[in-house]
């Protein structure tokens, strides 16, 4: 299944492209990070309008000449959910930052764990109106430990 459409081009030291390839189908697509793994394949992580009001994640992950091992599309129940941003960790597993604003323009940020494999290891709320907005970048640390940075919009609850 082609998920979506973008360009991919791999450039070596030397500023030659190597190869390139083109992903998916003519959704409103957007890269948001790319991440080169041990084996020397990829993840690409990115948002794709899946419809005219949903904004759902997708990652791919390939070998080393892109082609692709597998891929995912990540929809949340609200479409109000949208990706933001992501990225590998030290043991190679990818956390997934999404942020939807509730009812009352109160964004919530939620975070997604997959393994290499692509499976979900688990999700969670941790963004409330008392800390409005995680943010890319995501620092990894040793032991598939992370940093993620956020901020506060005085008003919109919290202390």
């Amino acid at each position: 299944m082609r998920l979506l459409l973008f360009l991919v081009v791999f450039v070596d030291c030397s500023a030659q492209s190597t190869f390139y390839k083109t992903y998916g189908t003519a959704n409103d697509d957007v890269v948001l990070n790319l991440e080169r793994c041990s084996d020397g394949g990829y993840y690409i992580i990115g948002r794709t309008n899946t419809s005219v009001y949903r904004e759902d994640g997708f990652i791919v992950r390939t070998n080393p000449t892109g082609n692709i091992l597998w891929e995912k599309i990540i929809q949340f129940d609200s479409a109000g959910v949208h990706l933001t941003g992501g990225g590998m960790l030290s043991d190679e597993s990818v956390i997934l930052i999404f942020r939807e604003y509730t009812p009352f323009y109160e964004p919530v940020t939620y975070i997604m764990k997959l393994n290499p494999a692509g499976d979900t290891l688990w999700t969670k709320l941790i963004g409330t109106s008392d800390l409005c907005c995680i943010d890319d970048p995501l620092i990894p640390l040793s032991n598939g430990e992370f940093l993620l940075a956020g901020r506060h919009m005085f008003g919109m609850g919290g202390p």
